[in-house]
Parts: structure tokens; sequence; C-alpha cells
């Protein structure tokens, strides 16, 4: 579900700083055009300079323009303030664009209601190779609302079919970010998205992308960001190796240490409790703990938070 979540969501990721580009001073801007914004509409912008930047615009015969000097690229969270009220904002109000460099215009038409539909033009949402990201995020949308009918019993589709839909598209969304960042190589934004995507790939995958990298990307603040990515990834426990040791506090308010299974086959189980695919598998480690505990099967069950 991480990897999933982590692809699905890529739209509403945060802010990442960055320190490249010959033109600083030159202005870029994002205009947000609402086919059906009022007067007392306002739209908020949130993103970097020299430092972040939160910028709320009154809508103005529809149109709310954000001009700002380039410094660094910076992905630009845009959210929709119906009638100006900032309290219990929808996720269908709010949208990210990303600024890449110096003299991009980028245009945004919408309805108030619906700016995660938008339609965005200019800078890098020109490239032809952008098409398949703008396909995938619409495939996302549908997605978003038949997983709120499945929820809510309105659909006749079981949440397993519904995952194995998921799990489709999450590897059309990789497909399509990685062939992306290939033929743009050179792009800030390829940088920003392999970061996101760095932790549902495979490691070689990651590095042989890494190594498609334009060299002036390489040495760019996103650049560096990904080579720690993936020496962290290197160091960390792959298969094949020993679990690292660890003590946690259980349910009793006992010490269980790691260390006391050794010798014994253990099952590490990350759940949460909001996780419905986590609730959904507990009768089968259930199961295959009847079957094989007196083999010498122990399952840790670990609780994550929010």
């Amino acid at each position: 579900m991480k990897n999933i979540s982590r692809t699905l969501l890529i739209a509403l990721l945060a802010v990442v700083a960055a320190s490249c580009g010959d033109s600083k001073g030159d202005k870029w801007t994002v205009e947000v055009k609402m086919k059906d914004g009022v007067e007392t509409d306002q739209v908020n912008f949130s993103y970097l300079t020299d430092k972040q930047k939160d910028t709320t615009i009154n809508v103005v015969n529809g149109v709310a323009r954000l001009e700002e000097s380039f410094i660094d690229p910076t992905y630009v969270n845009i959210t929709v303030l119906p009638d100006g009220k900032q309290a219990d904002i929808p996720e269908y109000s709010m949208l990210g664009t990303f600024v890449n460099t110096a003299g991009e215009h980028i245009v945004i038409d919408t309805y108030r209601d619906s700016l995660y539909m938008a339609d965005v033009r200019g800078g890098m949402y020109e490239l032809p190779s952008y098409d398949i990201l703008r396909k995938i995020n619409k495939e996302s949308i549908a997605l978003q609302r038949k997983y709120l009918l499945v929820l809510t019993g309105q659909s006749d589709m079981s949440q397993e079919d519904f995952m194995k839909e998921v799990e489709e598209l999450s590897k059309l969304q990789l497909s399509g970010i990685t062939s992306f960042i290939k033929e743009n190589n050179s792009l800030p934004y390829s940088a920003y998205l392999l970061i996101n995507v760095a932790e549902a790939l495979p490691i070689e995958e990651l590095k042989a992308i890494y190594e498609t990298l334009a060299d002036t990307i390489k040495n760019h603040e996103l650049g560096q960001s990904i080579s720690y990515i993936i020496a962290t990834l290197d160091a960390s426990v792959k298969e094949g190796m020993a679990a690292p040791a660890f003590t946690v506090i259980d349910v009793n308010d006992k010490s269980l240490s790691l260390e006391e299974y050794k010798g014994m086959w253990v099952i590490l189980d990350f759940w949460g409790s909001w996780c419905g695919p986590c609730r959904q598998s507990n009768p089968h480690l259930v199961k295959i703990y009847k079957q094989y505990h007196k083999k010498g099967l122990e399952i840790i069950g670990l609780a994550l938070s929010d």
C-alpha cells in the first residue's frame, strides 16, 4: 500500500527546495482562470522562492494571477477558497503544478469546485511526453471516485477486485513516470518525480534511471537528494540479510525483543487500523499462525500511526 499511495497521491506531495538556474530575478507566473469564479473567491498559492511562501490572491473577473521572481524550480500547491473560506477545504479544490525555469507562464482553466480536474497548459505541460502523465492523472481521479462507491456500498465491485485495479494503475503510473523522466532528463521536474517514486522502484532500476539524468540535474539539490536516497536504500535491509535487532513495548506494557525469537520463523506484520488491506489480511495471518505455530512460527504485529 505504501508504494500504491505514493504513486496515486503524487499530485499532493510536499514542496522540495532546489537551487539551479542562470536566470535569477526573471519572472514566472501561474494564472488560475475560473469559468464560474466570483469576486468573493480567493486562490492560495504555496511555493518556494528564497523561502517558503503562502500568497492568497483575490479573484478578479474570474482570474487569480501570481507573478514571482524565479530563484529555484518549485512545486506550487494551489487551493481555491470559495468565497474566501479557508476551513474544511475539500481535496477537489486543490491542485499541484511545477515551475521549472524562469519565463514560464502556466495557465490553469478550471471551475471553482473542480480544480483537481483543471486543464493545465504552458511550461512543461506543453510537452508531448507529458500527455501520458495527464492521462494517468485522469485515470487516478476516476479510480478515486470508484473507491468512494465501493467504500459506501454503492458499487457491486468487491474490494479485492478494486485493489487489482489499483495495482494495475500503480504499474501504469510507474511506467509512465519513468518514461517521462528518461525523455526529459534535464528537467528539474524529472528529478522531483524520481524522488517521490524512488522507494516504489527496485534499487537497480532506480540507479539506472538516476544515471540517465543530465549532469546539471545530478549536481542540483534535487539530484543530490536522489543520490542520498540511493545510498540509504543500499544500506537498508535486503532479502537474505539478518533483520536488525529491536526492542519495543507490547500491548501488555512488557518489553519485547526480536532477539528472543532467534532461531524461529518470524513474520513481522506492519499494519494500521486505518489500512483496509491490512485488516483484510488478518484472517489469512491467523490461518497461517494456526497452521505453522507448532512448527516454530511466530507473528509479531507492529502497529503504525498515521
